[in-house]
């Protein structure tokens, strides 16, 4: 059985995948926090503000 905070954790990230990379959007406060494959990519205001980065930092940078 899942504990309450393991919970709420668990809702607050949702995983994106990029081809063969994975990006992560986490609720770090009031903020999003994005990462790609682990490392820091930037900070937002909504997790779709940073879906959407994500995509198109993808797209230039060839990763698709």
């Amino acid at each position: 059985m899942k504990t309450y905070s393991r919970f709420i954790a668990e809702a607050s990230e949702k995983e994106v995948s990029i081809g063969k990379t994975k990006a992560l959007i986490k609720k770090v406060g009031n903020k999003f926090v994005a990462t790609i494959d682990g490392e820091f990519f930037d900070n937002f205001k909504t997790a779709k503000e940073a879906e959407t980065a994500i995509m198109q930092f993808s797209e230039l940078m060839g990763i698709k």
